[in-house]
């Protein structure tokens, strides 16, 4: 039983005394005691409940520590003056790509999509998480029919703009594709602004850039970093991309 449910009995139990009071026009002493006893043991209890509620677990275990705490909260869309840095990507070979990290590689759709800021002490970056339904796993501890939630380079929206993001930002729900996020672990951290953050606490998994690491559907075939996959750089179907990958892992 919460408060909400114990102040709603004690309003029902006091509408229940006015009624009997006025069905009845004597009441003895002993059944006054024994009311305001019930209701005294109802306030007591509410303050009993109440107290340890000051350092109650949070309400949402399953929600990343970083929105718990405040650090991360979600937003509709980012400023509209928002500017960007030009970024220039760390060079991989295709073998690195694979072999750098040990990505999970999965295919799925995109199932929601949610803006979010994380406030570095006043030093806000504007980031998004993609939740992925997951139907076919080439790598990773992963089940088919999972959600994953992964966090993404880059807002998505309209008019956004950002170097080395320009494959992750044609995300939209709905979207296809072959997806190889880096699986967080305790030593994954993102440092700005003299405050380290660690990165499982915003969401379990995580793209290195968004360029190399995702392979989309489109009405017009696949959208990918075509020049930085020379072996698939003519691949006009996921099926193409899926045997390249299913190559490199083996």
């Amino acid at each position: 039983m919460n408060r909400e449910t114990l102040f709603e009995s004690i309003g029902m139990l006091d509408e229940d005394i006015l009624e009997r009071s006025e069905k009845k026009t004597r009441r003895n002493s002993a059944s006054i005691f024994i009311t305001l006893g019930t209701i005294a043991a109802c306030l007591a209890l509410i303050f009993t409940l109440a107290l340890p509620s000051i350092n109650k677990p949070l309400e949402n275990p399953s929600m990343p520590a970083a929105f718990q705490n405040g650090i991360a909260k979600y937003i509709d869309s980012p400023p509209s003056d928002l500017s960007f840095t030009k970024a220039d990507l760390i060079w991989l070979s295709q073998e690195d790509i694979f072999n750098k990290w040990n990505t999970a590689i999965f295919s799925g759709t995109v199932t929601k999509l949610d803006n979010m800021v994380i406030d570095f002490k006043g030093d806000k970056a504007y980031r998004a998480i993609a939740e992925i339904r997951v139907d076919k796993i080439y790598r990773g501890d992963i089940n088919n029919g999972d959600t994953v939630s992964v966090l993404l380079p880059c807002p998505i929206g309209e008019g956004i703009k950002m170097t080395g993001t320009e494959i992750i930002s044609q995300l939209t729900v709905g979207s296809y594709g072959i997806f190889m996020p880096i699986e967080y672990d305790g030593s994954a951290y993102w440092e700005q602004n003299g405050y380290t953050l660690k990165l499982q606490d915003v969401a379990p998994y995580g793209l290195a850039d968004g360029m190399r690491f995702a392979f989309i559907e489109s009405e017009d075939g696949i959208v990918f970093a075509s020049d930085m996959y020379p072996a698939i750089s003519v691949a006009k179907t996921l099926e193409d991309v899926e045997s390249y990958i299913l190559s490199m892992i083996d």
